[in-house]
């Protein structure tokens, strides 16, 4: 049985798609499983994922009703102890599933860990830092928008919940959705590295449909609320009550981890800051090019 398995939601992503099987390449782990959920792309994806040298790829290929319903097809079909949502245009950064597999291991009652992420920018050579998500509670998650980066959440097969088929039309809030349903009663801890980064480019699906947010945000929270037993008339109070500890542990600490960023890149002239950005580039996005211990500390500190 393998021990991951990576389900790569996709449609129409050949232009992107190899930078996220190099990045799965050269994690060099095994035994492993990717998925390929194809929504019938013209593009030529799934042909790209079948011959992609290096792996070895189950592609499906077939018109579906968006992304929660291609992930959730891909979560039925897996076979891995753990199970990891793949972006087609996002990648994983060097040492990542070791470095999970390591915490599951060190900790078999672990349900699913996450990290923090990058954000890159290949068209500006951009590298920047995701918020810091240290200890995002499930009631963080569910009373404020502060979330899970889906690039970096890694769940055991065993305790994928689903979402309802009336939940196929989400179309901005579906990473929301689908780890704000699961993670309820959860044993989930965070990692101190890095495990993925999300590319930013234009045309992505969250800017197409952004007037679309409030709406799928507010039908997520109202049915988790539901699913909790917690009135619409409490929700304020509860929010007021907890206020104070998701100010300083969700605001407060991300914004004092961003500053002493800053004041470091201050310090050494953005000598260090260029340095990971080069290495991201220059060398994890490079096909020719493996992982090597530098590297992973480089994208890691």
């Amino acid at each position: 049985m393998p021990r991951f398995s990576i389900i790569i939601p996709a449609r129409n992503a050949a232009t992107h798609l190899p930078a996220t099987l190099v990045s799965i390449r050269k994690q060099r782990f095994a035994p492993l499983e990717i998925i390929l959920m194809d929504g019938a792309s013209e593009d030529g994806t799934a042909e790209l994922a079948r011959s992609f040298p290096g792996l070895e790829i189950h592609v499906e290929s077939a018109p579906d009703q968006g992304q929660l319903h291609a992930l959730q097809k891909g979560a039925r079909i897996a076979r891995g102890d753990i199970l990891y949502w793949q972006n087609a245009d996002d990648v994983l950064l060097p040492g990542s599933l070791a470095e999970v597999d390591r915490a599951f291991r060190a900790d078999p009652s672990l349900d699913l860990v996450y990290s923090d992420n990058f954000g890159f920018d290949e068209t500006r050579r951009r590298l920047v830092n995701g918020g810091l998500i240290k200890g995002l509670s499930f009631v963080d998650h569910s009373l404020y928008y502060r979330q899970l980066y889906s690039d970096c959440v890694f769940w055991k097969r065993e305790r994928t919940r689903f979402l309802p088929e009336s939940d196929y039309d989400l179309r901005i809030c579906t990473d929301y959705a689908f780890f704000l349903n699961m993670r309820r009663g959860l044993k989930t801890r965070w990692l101190d590295k890095r495990l993925g980064a999300f590319r930013i480019r234009e045309g992505q699906i969250s800017q197409h449909f952004l007037g679309q947010f409030d709406a799928e945000f507010n039908r997520i929270r109202e049915g988790a609320y539901a699913q909790m037993g917690w009135s619409a008339t409490s929700i304020p109070l509860r929010k007021a009550l907890h206020w104070p500890s998701f100010t300083l542990r969700q605001r407060l600490r991300p914004s004092m981890a961003a500053a002493l960023r800053a004041a470091r890149r201050a310090m050494d002239g953005g000598k260090k800051r260029r340095e990971m950005t080069d290495a991201f580039f220059d060398r994890w996005l490079a096909p020719e090019l493996d992982a090597t211990d530098e590297l992973i500390r480089l994208l890691w500190r």
